[in-house]
């Protein structure tokens, strides 16, 4: 009998070899605790300190049989995220907590997901954050975001926020977007 079909990007076996970060990441998701990659955000990327961004997608979204993630969900910090995280009509089953990373890629990407756990970026630096039709219960912080000139986007967001702190350096030049949000 031939295995079920899986969208792309579902599988564990789809990332292999898994880098050193992403190893550490998956085994903390397995166990239900915070995966940490160092104790400050990245300022390049490494072979112990990059965790692609399709594998956290693949992680946040549930995993696999192989890969399975507790209920705590996926918590990743001091990593340099490589590549687009696209959460697009993702439905997110538990927390997703970056906190201390680098994104490479513009933009982290939450158009029109569902989430019932939070979606936390703790400190995080991108160069934008899409968030159209965001569903969420969601806690952005990114009291200490880079480079200047950010944006965020967040049109037609909807979510139980408990804070926003999208700028706290007045130095730094910076937009944030709010078209139709309901807090």
């Amino acid at each position: 009998m031939t295995a079920a079909l899986k969208p792309a990007g579902r599988t564990l076996a789809e990332f292999q070899p898994l880098k050193p970060a992403e190893e550490k990441l998956l085994s903390a998701c397995r166990q239900g605790v915070a995966a940490r990659i160092s104790e400050k955000r990245p300022e390049a990327a490494s072979d112990d300190n990059t965790v692609r961004a399709a594998f956290l997608r693949f992680l946040a979204l549930g995993g696999d049989e192989l890969a399975p993630v507790h209920e705590h969900g996926v918590e990743l910090f001091g990593a340099w995220i490589e590549g687009k995280l696209d959460m697009k009509a993702a439905r997110v089953p538990s927390d997703l907590i970056i906190g201390l990373c680098h994104f490479d890629s513009t933009p982290p990407y939450f158009v029109a997901q569902e989430s019932r756990g939070r979606l936390i970026l703790a400190v995080a630096s991108f160069p934008a954050l899409m968030g159209i039709g965001l569903f969420a219960r969601v806690v952005y912080s990114c009291a200490k975001a880079s480079p200047p000139q950010e944006k965020w986007d967040y049109w037609g967001s909807r979510s139980a926020v408990t804070s926003i702190a999208a700028v706290r350096n007045s130095t730094a030049r910076r937009a944030m977007h709010c078209r139709q949000m309901e807090l």
